[in-house]
């Protein structure tokens, strides 16, 4: 749910083969729902019933509603042929990757059925861009992810009004089915005309590095981060996210082992505003208005 990416078993329909079946079968599925929101799901052709303690007198449906972490059990006579589509009937769950393709085997295919079939396989493995824009009082904080279902280019920027600015591109791949670990290589830019004292040390100012590392996500939607570069320096970081204080109160949090951090607060207004302050350790304290998009 975090990346909104939405599946059966884990694959998505890009990524998955038709489920066969054969005429003159009584088939049964069992569904258990995972997610944190409900589905109703429903199969194009067929009635089938509803496995429960009403036994013969179960109800005949052709959509039903499993609850989250519910748990459910379906039952139909295969009387058809060619093929047939199965999917969440919340529309933008089944543009996501929640969708199967029900197969007769041994039946002849429509040639309309297997063009369109090669489009639905494309739709959720289309890329998405969404982005992030903090103008406020101190400087101006972007995000912006250019995502489909296994891959991820990550693009971060700050600035100030005196000059300073970072960047942080990173090129993301997940590696399991839950989407909970994925490996990254990137290039890290940082520009600070801050003048040093005498004698001062600049350990992190002005650096250019490749890096290479891991994200895992953590309970609590914590995304975690190891990261080594090119100058071998090795950094963890932990940052949440999105982290819902009331219907509309948003708090993002963030700490590393360069010793920076980063507390914002965002009041949504609209869909595409937000009322928001920040506290960075670089950049400091600053309010202003986010931008979503």
């Amino acid at each position: 749910m975090l990346r909104y990416v939405w599946s059966f078993d884990n694959k998505t329909l890009s990524e998955a083969d038709k489920i066969p079946i054969r005429k003159g079968e009584n088939v049964r599925m069992t569904f258990t729902n995972t997610t944190m929101m409900r589905h109703p799901l429903h199969l194009h052709g067929h009635f089938f019933r509803l496995v429960n303690a009403q036994g013969a007198y179960s109800p005949m449906k052709h959509t039903f509603d499993i609850q989250s972490m519910g748990k459910v059990t379906i039952e139909f006579d295969a009387n058809e042929e060619q093929d047939w589509f199965f999917h969440c009937h919340i529309l933008y769950h089944m543009m996501a990757g929640m969708a199967r393709i029900v197969s007769y085997e041994g039946t002849p295919q429509n040639q309309y059925a297997r063009t369109d079939y090669k489009e639905l396989k494309k739709e959720d493995n289309r890329p998405y861009l969404w982005a992030d824009l903090m103008a406020h009082s101190q400087g101006a904080f972007l995000e912006t992810t250019l995502s489909n279902n296994r891959n991820a280019l990550e693009f971060e920027g700050r600035a100030n009004y005196q000059g300073n600015f970072e960047t942080e591109t990173h090129l993301l791949r997940y590696l399991d089915n839950r989407q909970f670990l994925a490996a990254f290589v990137g290039f890290d830019y940082r520009n600070n005309r801050t003048l040093l004292a005498e004698g001062e040390r600049n350990t992190k100012n002005n650096r250019r590095v490749f890096d290479v590392g891991l994200y895992y996500l953590l309970p609590l939607l914590v995304r975690s981060e190891l990261r080594l570069d090119s100058n071998g320096k090795v950094r963890l970081q932990l940052e949440r996210t999105d982290l819902p204080l009331s219907n509309n109160f948003f708090a993002d949090l963030l700490v590393n082992t360069d010793r920076e951090y980063n507390v914002a607060f965002r009041y949504m207004v609209s869909k595409y505003v937000s009322l928001s302050t920040n506290y960075d350790s670089d950049y400091k304290w600053g309010a202003g208005l986010t931008l979503h998009y």
